[in-house]
């Protein structure tokens, strides 16, 4: 019987049964929850670099692809006091609002590639295409680090018959403190979104835009692109 260090058996038959015994739901440490329904996304979701200097305009981590630790942070949602814009649509639902301040992950809630966890920012919220994750017991980026593993991934796929990824699968998961709590998890989830961040900060379509990356660029940006596109040509 293969066994990993946290009391994992991954020998064959019966892996999942295995994988839950003696172990707690992930829901009973985490509560993954439903994101708010704009009713109107085409008109009440757009690029944040669009709404410059537009106080109604809030940041929102939005779902649509497959993003691990930091990412899919280029939108802002039309959120005015208190969600009015929204709350004016046909079809809108406001969704744990209240516990907008205490998320600190979400999800994409569709994927051919499966689970995909990442941080929440400061100052931003979560909508029905990337909902939140709060987490209740040990360490946030422990947690991260746990739902990006194979393991969880592994047991999201078992269970849900669709690509639709649903907050009550994530909470089956089973998991002890070992996980939630390692510190060790902690450390290499934190590096992981450092480094993701760095990335992130190089593309002008992210709100992690430095412009500082830009300056110690050396040469003429205009003569290497016109370079570029004469490459291309020939």
């Amino acid at each position: 019987m293969l066994v990993g260090p946290n009391g994992y058996d991954f020998s064959g038959k019966g892996t999942l049964n295995v994988m839950g015994a003696n172990k707690q739901p992930y829901r009973n440490v985490a509560v993954p929850m439903q994101g708010t329904s704009t009713g109107n996304a085409k008109e009440l979701v757009g690029y944040f670099w669009k709404h410059f200097g537009e106080t109604d305009w809030v940041a929102v981590s939005n779902g649509g692809g497959y993003c691990r630790w930091q990412g899919l942070n280029d939108s802002v949602v039309k959120w005015g006091k208190e969600g009015e814009y929204i709350k004016s649509q046909k079809g809108s639902a406001l969704r744990n609002v209240k516990y907008f301040g205490d998320t600190q992950m979400l999800f994409s809630d569709t994927g051919t590639a499966g689970l995909n966890v990442r941080v929440l920012l400061d100052n931003q919220i979560f909508i029905a295409s990337g909902p939140g994750i709060r987490v209740v017991e040990g360490n946030e980026y422990a947690h991260l680090a746990f739902l990006n593993s194979r393991i969880a991934a592994y047991y999201v796929r078992m269970m849900s018959p669709k690509l639709t990824i649903a907050g009550g699968y994530i909470g089956q998961i089973p998991v002890n403190d070992n996980i939630y709590s390692s510190v060790v998890l902690e450390k290499e989830a934190r590096l992981c979104v450092e480094l993701k961040r760095k990335m992130l900060s190089t593309r002008p379509n992210n709100i992690e835009y430095e412009s500082t990356y830009i300056q110690n660029i050396s040469g003429n940006l205009l003569n290497d692109a016109c370079l570029r596109r004469k490459c291309y040509t020939y």
